[in-house]
């Protein structure tokens, strides 16, 4: 008798490999997201060893250290700030010890800059923020997504069920593509006492200090002062690309020493000038800048006794001074901070009506509004602006189940995560904490459209709710009359981003 041989055929090595790579790509990508997340983990850690290293020397000698071999930043010859990074002479003095912090990926040291008398510093990191991958299957979606940073990428995602397989990460193999940059600091952020002028900053980093460079401040480059979550990433000799986006501040230094007995009219030209550095700008929604400049002049002279007199005299922050107290309404379009709404939470949602305009500039991932409460007894907030004008909602040959009319969570679970359609667009909105940012469900969306005039620029147009109609349908809405209807999910449409807290 014949003995035939058994063997693989080869449809099935072709089915082994397949699965091999798809499992391969995905223990690839979440190592990478592990290691990103392992490194940022790491920075802060730093710089809060760092600070306490500031502190104790300060404690001993009654200021902060200097940046070893610090570039200068001046204007009218006298010194604004000097700049360089944390070196490890500077460790040594403070810790006796070698060990100096350094960035994990680039091994670099951070950034670290003083005032000019060394009673204030800032020290500064750059935290990655996403992965980027891309599909070489001919059915993947491209596009672009506007990020926190302004800046677009273009990658490509996976198809879902399996259907396509990531074959490649682009450029660094375990970078991010996305780099932010975050300051910590006891620096008033408002302005810099030279020996002859106030000049109004909302930093004392900048963007454009390199090994060669004396800065002198002008009208161009202090447009380049790096503030967190900006687009402004200093050199700082790494393979990370330096960056720029510039501010819209004002340059506006004023000439003269405000005393005890400086007159009030000295005072309010002091204030004016510090209001024109921050009115127009990036910043004017904060709420330290905002409270600034929305003074009457009637109480500018009271304002430059708190943030400039008593401040300079203390050396304490302005910011503690100047933050308002919570608003009752929001309904002249009040800013408020993101701390401040978790903090006060109960009294927004048993007065929701008074807070439906309320702007929280610094909302994780992208401004938002409050729009009003899910059934859940959290804070339905929506982005300030469009996240897209034109983007399908899913593949129409697929049915996800994610059929639900008010919960967005249960939607979202329902979904493959590696596809760029509607609901990813929002899912990763912020790419540090996916899951911040979602596609409203059907009732949420029809709230957001029930107030849109108190929430900001809707179109006239038709928006993808998360709640799917069939396999080839998912339920939008029109902006212009209200109708809720379904369409096609592989037609492009318009999304605007929800969250809550």
């Amino acid at each position: 008798m014949n003995k035939q041989k058994q063997a693989f055929t080869l449809v099935e090595l072709i089915v082994v490999i397949t699965i091999l790579a798809i499992l391969a790509t995905i223990a690839f990508i979440s190592l990478s997201w592990y290691s990103q997340d392992a490194r940022n983990s790491i920075r802060a850690a730093d710089i809060k060893t760092i600070e306490k290293a500031l502190q104790v020397y300060a404690t001993r000698n009654s200021i902060y250290l200097a940046p070893e071999s610090a570039q200068t930043v001046s204007y009218s010859w006298d010194t604004v700030y000097y700049q360089w990074t944390f070196w490890d002479s500077p460790y040594k003095e403070v810790w006796n010890l070698s060990n100096i912090p350094l960035d994990p990926l680039t091994k670099e040291e951070y950034i670290y800059s003083t005032t000019a008398n060394y009673t204030q510093y800032e020290i500064l990191a750059i935290y990655e923020w996403e992965i980027v991958y891309q599909s070489q299957s001919p059915h993947s979606v491209s596009t672009s997504l506007q990020l926190q940073d302004s800046r677009a990428s273009t990658p490509s995602f996976t198809c879902p069920k399996g259907r396509e397989v990531a074959t490649s990460i682009i450029s660094k193999a375990n970078a991010a593509e996305t780099y932010k940059p975050k300051v910590n600091w006891t620096y008033n952020k408002i302005y810099v006492k030279t020996q002859n002028y106030y000049v109004p900053l909302p930093s004392i980093i900048n963007a454009e200090v390199t090994s060669a460079t004396w800065i002198i401040l002008d009208e161009n480059n202090i447009k380049s002062q790096v503030v967190t979550n900006w687009n402004n990433l200093p050199q700082v000799w790494t393979t990370i690309d330096q960056t720029k986006e510039n501010l819209t501040i004002n340059f506006a230094p004023y000439y003269w020493s405000i005393t005890s007995t400086s007159t009030d009219e000295q005072k309010i030209e002091l204030a004016q000038k510090i209001q024109q550095a921050y009115s127009w700008s990036d910043l004017q929604t904060q709420a330290i800048y905002s409270n600034i400049i929305n003074k009457p002049e009637n109480e500018l002279v009271s304002l430059i006794n708190s943030i400039v007199l008593w401040q300079w005299s203390n050396n304490t922050v302005a910011e503690t001074i100047i933050t308002p107290t919570f608003p009752t309404t929001c309904w002249n379009w009040e800013t408020i901070t993101y701390q401040e709404a978790q903090d006060n939470k109960a009294t927004i949602l048993s007065n929701i009506n008074n807070y439906i305009w309320c702007n929280i500039s610094d909302y994780p991932g992208w401004a938002a509004r409050i729009a009003w409460t899910t059934v859940s007894s959290k804070v339905l907030v929506v982005g300030n602006s469009d996240d897209s004008s034109g983007i399908q909602w899913w593949y129409y040959w697929i049915t996800t189940n994610a059929i639900s009319t008010t919960d967005w969570y249960n939607n979202t679970s329902f979904i493959n995560w590696t596809s760029w359609t509607a609901w990813y667009l929002c899912w990763n909105k912020y790419s540090t904490t996916p899951w911040t940012w979602y596609l409203p469900a059907k009732d949420e969306l029809n709230t957001i459209y029930t107030n849109k005039s108190s929430l900001w620029a809707f179109t006239n147009s038709g928006y993808w709710s998360s709640t799917e109609y069939g396999s080839n349908n998912a339920r939008r809405q029109l902006f212009f009359d209200g109708y809720q209807r379904t369409g096609y999910k592989s037609t492009g449409i318009y999304v605007r981003c929800s969250s809550r807290f």
